[in-house]
């Protein structure tokens, strides 16, 4: 028997030692903490999706390509994946040189970030990174029409919220947000792709998933969330077909030494389990429409500046 892993960093932590105590591999597709490899050793426990310490580097170095001088403010949940991926984004920005003059969490129950937003525009801040989760992405953007304008943030990107749908039909002002995204519908990956970086290619395409996902959920488009949970079913297949085998020792040694692509990006893992190559993507609402924006031999757009509170 396999396990997948549930989704959530909270949730994946608990479930973690089962794999172990049972002996039995288990994939992470939603859970991203780094934490849950760091903290304690973990045998059976294979992560497919990115690292939340990656979650904003896409953005740190978007601006420090782009925007160098700009001062970056950070604003974030207090709930462990979102702190962690906010404080790593933070320190790789200082480790770039960038300057960040604002640094605050907020708890996961809030109701007004007012003063929060106030703070780091008064704090000179150019830019925001942070957020947490879609509720509190609303707030923020919401409330930054009256905490934090004349001018507004010239860039913005906030973990989980940006990439749903929802996030922009129910604001009036998400035009070129920005926010991290595991997997997007519009990526490039590639049988011809993996083949020219010395890979194997496992699985339906992008475009394939899409139309699959459809055909079995009334017409709907898969998020980053389906995309991993599928990505998570790939990857384990490949490994027992390449394994030839059912047994954990055989299958979890197998999972160690690939380093393939399908639709979902690049797989591979060190000998924690910890996820080494997929890549994160940057993306951004443009007219309506969001954009992968980041890595570019992927993305279908590119990053546009400043935000303007529109």
């Amino acid at each position: 028997m396999i396990l997948l892993a549930p989704y959530s960093s909270g949730l994946t932590t608990t479930a973690a030692p089962l794999a172990d105590q049972y002996d039995r591999v288990m994939l992470s597709h939603g859970g991203s903490s780094d934490l849950i490899w760091t903290q304690t050793s973990r045998r059976n426990l294979v992560e497919v999706l990115s690292p939340a310490s990656i979650y904003l580097k896409g953005a740190v170095d978007w601006l420090k390509t782009n925007h160098p001088s700009d001062k970056i403010a950070a604003l974030y949940a207090s709930d462990s994946f979102s702190s962690f991926a906010t404080q790593a984004a933070i320190g790789y920005a200082q480790s770039l040189g960038m300057a960040v003059v604002y640094n605050q969490s907020y708890p996961t129950t809030v109701t007004d970030l007012s003063t929060q937003l106030a703070a780091a525009k008064n704090f000179g801040a150019d830019d925001l990174i942070g957020g947490g989760h879609f509720n509190d992405g609303l707030l923020i953007m919401n409330q930054l029409k009256t905490a934090w304008t004349a001018p507004s943030p010239k860039f913005i990107s906030l973990l989980v919220a940006v990439t749903e749908p929802n996030f922009q039909a129910q604001l009036t002002n998400a035009n070129n947000v920005t926010g991290p995204s595991q997997w997007e519908t519009a990526v490039s990956y590639s049988p011809s792709q993996a083949q020219s970086l010395g890979l194997s290619w496992y699985g339906p395409t992008p475009a394939e998933f899409t139309t699959l996902y459809g055909t079995l959920n009334g017409g709907a488009t898969p998020a980053y969330h389906a995309g991993e949970a599928g990505a998570a079913l790939l990857v384990l297949a490949d490994a027992i077909q390449q394994a030839n085998s059912l047994n954990t020792t055989d299958v979890r040694a197998k999972l160690g030494s690939m380093h393939i692509m399908n639709f979902f990006g690049q797989f591979q893992v060190d000998s924690r389990g910890f996820q080494t190559a997929h890549s994160m993507l940057l993306v951004q609402w443009q007219a309506g429409v969001k954009k992968v924006v980041l890595p570019s031999d992927v993305a279908d757009g590119t990053c546009q500046y400043p935000y303007t509170g529109a």
